[in-house]
């Protein structure tokens, strides 16, 4: 068939009418085609989008895995820190138990304890209240011949003033003066002295001074470190004991006694010999 004659077929309504049904038909195919083809293209993507959803969570499943592994190696150290912390109890409760004993036993010497700090403080109050009835009775002595110092001539006071009484005008410093050990042998020589000028209230005065200063020196110590030599009228005449006074022989019996001298417990030693007058 020529191509004149394919075209005069053309022309044909039945042919035409065939045609166009055979177009139609393959557009169809066509459609379906492309639907299809769109579907693998839909179902692809869907493949790929599963793959990588697949993809991230192998991804999570292996971090979930370290954290697993990482969570369990946690949980066996936490299980040997709670060993540890239960051997540690076990420990400190033996511990505390045992000062718990070595506190009973401290709280029941120190209850005895205190108990005997009690009774040590009962004997302190009574001590305290001698002492103080003792303090009473010696300053109250010690006040009266403060007041009686007064009276002395300015002139021993003078020498008194610069190694045993330093301010004469204060009682304190007239205590602290006289219970000087140093202070004695001072005294005593104002003493002679005012016995040789006969200033007999001057003596008399400073006699009990001296009398007094050695009791307070005395108290300072553990027993008494100094006393007053014993001499009488009528007693023999020693050079070791006493030394000639006004108008005294040199040897028989004392038939006056001026002033008394004093000595050291201690040692024995001499420090004043008494001054006395011999017929």
């Amino acid at each position: 068939m020529t191509k004149y004659e394919l075209l005069k077929l053309m022309d044909d309504d039945d042919v035409q009418h065939k045609i166009l049904s055979i177009i139609r038909e393959d557009d169809k195919i066509f459609e379906d085609a492309q639907q299809t083809r769109n579907k693998i293209i839909g179902y692809k993507e869907s493949v790929q989008n599963y793959e990588h959803q697949l993809k991230e969570a192998r991804n999570e499943i292996f971090k979930l895995r370290n954290s697993l592994s990482k969570a369990e190696q946690h949980a066996k150290n936490l299980q040997s820190e709670l060993e540890d912390l239960k051997y540690e109890y076990q420990q400190s409760k033996r511990q505390v138990a045992e000062l718990n004993k070595i506190y009973q036993n401290d709280l029941a010497a120190w209850r005895e304890d205190n108990r005997q700090l009690e009774r040590d403080k009962e004997s302190l109050k009574e001590t305290l209240q001698k002492l103080r009835e003792e303090s009473a009775q010696r300053f109250g002595r010690g006040w009266e011949l403060f007041q009686e110092y007064q009276k002395v001539s300015t002139h021993a006071r003078q020498i008194l003033k610069a190694g045993v009484f330093t301010r004469d005008n204060d009682f304190m410093s007239f205590i602290c003066g006289g219970a000087q050990t140093s202070s004695l042998e001072t005294l005593w020589d104002v003493l002679k002295e005012c016995m040789m000028n006969e200033r007999r209230q001057d003596v008399e005065i400073l006699w009990n001074i001296f009398e007094y200063c050695i009791e307070l020196v005395n108290s300072s110590k553990a027993q008494a470190s100094y006393s007053i030599l014993t001499v009488n009228e009528g007693d023999r005449f020693d050079s070791d004991y006493h030394t000639e006074g006004p108008n005294s022989k040199a040897q028989g019996n004392i038939s006056k006694i001026y002033l008394q001298g004093y000595r050291n417990n201690y040692n024995g030693r001499i420090i004043k010999k008494s001054i006395v007058q011999v017929n």
